[in-house]
């Protein structure tokens, strides 16, 4: 449901060694898109090390978008009520009038290989398969929704004691604010990135 919190807002990727049940901590971790650094959170709850790389639409090859169907512009709504979270003023610097991808790797075993604002292409390891955070056995974490152009994440973080302020508010920024909406991360999985 729009602006709850509520659910696993991604999918869980696990690749084992053929045969057996174990996940090959430590196995490369690359960029499904071609894009640009927008946050790299430090090992922090629940997404532990972790990545957002933005793609804008307009990059997204032909007929993409029929497939990902990404909502339109949305309005800020307030979040769930159960969460505590204080939601900060739009950067001047976000650009509303244009939308892109955004994708969140997470549970890396280490820091990401990457930095804020770095620009990938496509395939270009960007960290390691983990278990930091929330995580109860290694595996890669893939999150994608649809936001304003330009946007930048410092670190987030909830469910913890020890997160700031301004941890919490890029978390449910992040999550519940509906600046960022949730694609079906499946859809963009079924086009072979």
């Amino acid at each position: 449901h729009p602006g709850e919190e509520e659910g696993h807002h991604g999918v869980d990727r696990s690749e084992g060694s053929r045969g057996t049940l174990t996940t090959r901590i430590g196995l490369p971790v690359d960029s499904a898109l071609p894009g640009k650094v927008a946050g790299v959170i430090p090992d922090r709850p629940p997404y532990g090390n972790a990545v957002i790389i933005e793609t804008p639409l307009e990059m997204l090859p032909s007929g993409w978008l029929d497939v990902l169907q990404p909502p339109g512009p949305v309005a800020t709504l307030a979040p769930d009520p159960r969460m505590i979270c204080t939601l900060p003023t739009q950067p001047a610097s976000w650009d509303v009038n244009k939308r892109s991808l955004y994708i969140l790797y997470a549970h890396f075993n280490q820091a990401a290989i990457v930095k804020p604002g770095s620009n990938l292409k496509c395939g270009q390891q960007i960290g390691a398969v983990g278990s930091t955070g929330m995580s109860g056995n290694p595996h890669l974490h893939f999150e994608v929704r649809v936001g304003p152009s330009g946007a930048t994440f410092g670190s987030m973080a909830y469910y913890d004691t020890s997160e700031s302020p301004e941890e919490m508010s890029t978390y449910c920024e992040w999550r519940i604010s509906q600046l960022f909406e949730l694609i079906d991360p499946m859809k963009l999985l079924s086009l072979n990135p």
